[in-house]
């Protein structure tokens, strides 16, 4: 085993034992701290797959902004350390979550175990063009677009900012008054 396959190794099974925890653990917080190490963990595997972009994306998007927002609703929302909601009295619903990750899984991996595995890997064009081309739809053509999601993320998060005072029914923090 070579040093690209042990690190990738190593880092699959982080990401996978991180993302069961994420959906088995009853903390929301906990929870989305092992969603964060998982999205870590994603990122290694990108680049021990040799794509750096996705790696800088998954670090910067997902792992850095994605998570440091949900973390922060979390915290402010209250619901760290709360317990989820119950399904007691609803056999059907208690049920329905596995029976439908069973079938997912069952279904993923008939699809995966059908699918066919080409004989030569596909020539690929250097990784700087599709940055380039990227950048261009994104921050030229798309760029009031892109503007225009950013205003409503912060919109959003002033919002939640605003609802979850008036639940809490608290006054606004003064400064040292």
């Amino acid at each position: 085993m070579t040093a690209e396959q042990a690190i990738f190794a190593i880092a699959g099974g982080i990401c996978a034992i991180a993302a069961a925890n994420a959906v088995l653990r009853r903390d929301p917080l906990a929870s989305a701290l092992s969603l964060t190490v998982a999205l870590f963990a994603l990122a290694v595997l990108y680049l021990s797959l040799g794509a750096a972009f996705l790696f800088g994306v998954q670090i910067a998007v997902y792992a850095g902004a994605i998570m440091v927002l949900l973390v922060f609703v979390i915290m402010l929302l209250g619901a760290a350390g709360g317990e989820p909601p119950r399904v007691a009295g609803r056999p059907r619903l208690a049920l329905a979550g596995p029976l439908v990750a069973v079938s997912l899984f069952g279904f993923l991996a008939a699809a995966i175990v059908r699918a066919p595995v080409p004989a030569t890997p596909a020539a690929s064009e250097p990784a700087a063009d599709h940055v380039a081309a990227l950048a261009d739809v994104l921050f030229v053509k798309f760029l009031f677009p892109f503007e225009i999601t950013s205003v409503l993320l912060l919109a959003a998060l002033i919002a939640a900012v605003v609802l979850a005072n008036k639940r809490g029914e608290r006054e606004w923090p003064s400064r040292g008054r």
